[in-house]
């Protein structure tokens, strides 16, 4: 199966910041989207990638060679208040 594929361009953007260890609320802060929406996304990533954690579906994505070495496109600005510096994977 073509894992990247099966996953839409939100769930990628999602699960790209899964990987660098963002919270629901901070993915959900930076892509100006529901703590709700993340978590639905969140659950459609686990499901497509046959991951039971967030945890797993990043190291399952980063051997499958979904995460990508760059931000995602249009990569959106950090909100006011973020204090660390994102560090790429």
């Amino acid at each position: 199966m073509d894992h990247l594929r099966c996953l839409s361009k939100r769930e990628k953007e999602v699960l790209y910041w899964v990987a660098l260890g963002k919270t629901n609320w901070e993915i959900g802060m930076i892509l100006n989207i529901s703590l709700y929406t993340v978590k639905n996304h969140i659950k459609n990533i686990l499901m497509k990638l046959d991951a039971t954690n967030r945890t797993h579906a990043a190291q399952r994505a980063t051997t499958l060679g979904i995460v990508l070495k760059a931000p995602p496109e249009n990569e959106p600005v950090q909100p006011q208040g973020f204090r660390e510096t994102i560090q790429h994977v």
